[in-house]
């Protein structure tokens, strides 16, 4: 006769349960800090990056990023570009295919960025590095 018994945790498993619930608090978190963005005030002399598209839309602000310019890059490719899209979608274009920064444009179909997202090496266990400086430039420019 056979007993099931439960296998015995181990530093793995331990590793891959922190992993998951901090995935989840990062997500969370970027949905949390997307929702109810208000604009900045408008800065005397400095012209709005957005104008309107044919439908009375803000058509999407852009700016060309290289990993040089933030204090930790959380991407594996060299550069891309960093856009907001009606003022609420953040993305992150490279070679083609652009990725969505925050849950609101993971939300409107652009793909969660986890193939091109760098681990962190001083976290170790397949952490990765945060996408808060990035995610925030790209809302400065909503």
């Amino acid at each position: 006769m056979s007993t099931a018994s439960n296998p015995a945790p181990t530093a793995g498993n331990a590793c891959l349960t922190l992993f998951v619930g901090l995935m989840s608090l990062i997500t969370v978190f970027t949905l949390i800090s997307s929702c109810g963005a208000e604009d900045p005030e408008p800065t005397p002399g400095k012209q709005s990056q957005q104008a309107s598209d044919d439908s009375g839309g803000p058509l999407p602000s852009s700016e060309y990023v290289v990993a040089g310019e933030f204090t930790k890059w959380p991407f594996t490719v060299p550069s891309g570009t960093l856009e907001c899209r009606e003022g609420l979608f953040v993305t992150f274009e490279y070679a083609g295919t652009e990725w969505g920064i925050n849950g609101s444009a993971q939300t409107r179909g652009y793909p969660f960025p986890d193939r091109i997202w760098a681990e962190d090496p001083n976290l170790g266990h397949g952490l990765k590095i945060s996408m808060d400086e990035v995610l925030k430039r790209g809302l400065a420019m909503c």
